[in-house]
């Protein structure tokens, strides 16, 4: 059998190739990247139903000597880790003491070792601007996004839902300069929106939606963001994000305003569309959710 100089050079260069080349390049198509091995738990705010917080520990496997964070920077009181340290002893059935994240020792390098090695991670509620506050300059985002990956829990309450996104809505108007639970319009670049913990880069969430009446904030950051899809999820409500899919669980609805793509502005900053999808869920109900 004979074989040609060409195919000999040919099969050299191959070779050649993969050593220079693909020891430093995964072998998957440009532009693929594994989704995370974790959960997301993102409740509306309110009181929690007990079916939410069964959840979140039958999803995380937690078992006796696992840890738990609560990253309680988003509030200003002490309490907020207190009562939720209890009610995690509660549903473990466990004396567990939760590792406490808060703005005094969110840049000690033992506790974001914890928090990076915790089953379940808490982000209370309060006000979401001040968490990222609280951690800017610090390595908490970098380390709960890695304990995301590796398949953690992450669970979001209130602002925590909020910080969910890679885009935050702030709830602030730049029109007025200030912040209002209801907003009395739907106009364009008046919804702020910062920088969140970046779980969820195509979606922004929204929290207490039906019962504060925020139906008007949302759509507004939804026209005035192509790409972004908008989540308001209820009080007592919450969905689990696993895998390109949310579950709804609670007692309330879940609104899912699809980005609309073409989106028309008039006068005295007025926006709107032709072609808005609106979906309401249900506890039991399932939708894709883009990631």
């Amino acid at each position: 059998m004979s074989i040609r100089v060409s195919q000999v050079a040919g099969a050299i260069a191959l070779i050649a190739a993969l050593i220079i080349g693909g020891c430093t390049q995964p072998l998957q198509s440009s532009g693929t990247q594994a989704r995370p091995k974790g959960t997301l738990v993102i409740i509306g705010g309110g009181s929690r139903d007990s079916t939410i917080m069964k959840e979140v520990i039958r999803l995380s496997g937690w078992k006796r000597g696992d840890w738990i964070a609560i990253a309680s920077m988003a509030s200003r009181w002490d309490s907020a880790y207190v009562s939720m340290n209890d009610e995690f002893r509660f549903y473990t059935l466990s004396d567990v003491h939760c590792v406490r994240v808060d703005s005094n020792t969110v840049r000690r390098l033992p506790v974001l070792d914890s928090l990076r090695k915790s089953k379940i991670i808490y982000l209370n509620g309060g006000d979401q601007s001040l968490f990222m506050k609280h951690i800017d300059g610090t390595d908490f985002k970098e380390v709960i996004n890695e304990a995301y990956r590796e398949g953690a829990v992450i669970v979001g309450t209130s602002a925590g839902a909020a910080l969910m996104s890679e885009q935050m809505i702030t709830g602030n108007q730049l029109e007025s300069g200030k912040y209002t639970s209801a907003v009395p319009v739907i106009h364009a670049n008046n919804m702020e929106v910062a920088e969140g913990l970046g779980f969820l880069h195509s979606v922004v969430i929204d929290q207490h939606f039906i019962v504060r009446s925020r139906s008007n904030r949302l759509l507004s950051i939804v026209l005035d963001h192509p790409g972004l899809d908008g989540i308001g999820i209820d009080e007592s409500t919450a969905i689990v994000v696993h895998d390109g899919t949310a579950s709804v669980i609670g007692l309330g609805q879940v609104i899912v305003y699809r980005s609309p793509g073409k989106v028309t502005r008039g006068k005295s900053s007025l926006i709107g569309t032709p072609e808005l999808k609106l979906s309401v869920y249900l506890p039991g109900d399932e939708f894709p959710i883009r990631m």
